[in-house]
């Protein structure tokens, strides 16, 4: 998984759903595409994720991914004072 852990299993997460989008999580790792793919595929409904396997190369295929540029100093100590202070960035 992008995060390095398992995510919520999906029983968990009809109780109470506290996975948050990768596009939220990772926006400045990975490209906004396949961090859309990535939440498609964790979409609790089956018919919102991608159909199958084929599908998802096309949609892997289909895009040019680039990296984020990278975060300016500033908002790296943003994030890092945030998280010190116990707040989700």
């Amino acid at each position: 998984m992008l995060g390095g852990g398992r995510p919520q299993s999906a029983d968990e997460r009809q109780q109470a759903d506290t996975l948050q989008p990768a596009s939220k999580l990772f926006a400045h790792y990975y490209s906004p595409q396949l961090l859309a793919l990535a939440d498609a595929c964790l979409q609790l409904e089956p018919q919102r994720r991608p159909d199958s396997l084929e599908r998802m190369q096309q949609c892997l295929l289909a895009n040019d991914y680039v990296t984020p540029p990278p975060r300016s100093l500033w908002q790296k100590a943003g994030t890092w004072l945030a998280q010190a202070a116990g707040k989700k960035p």
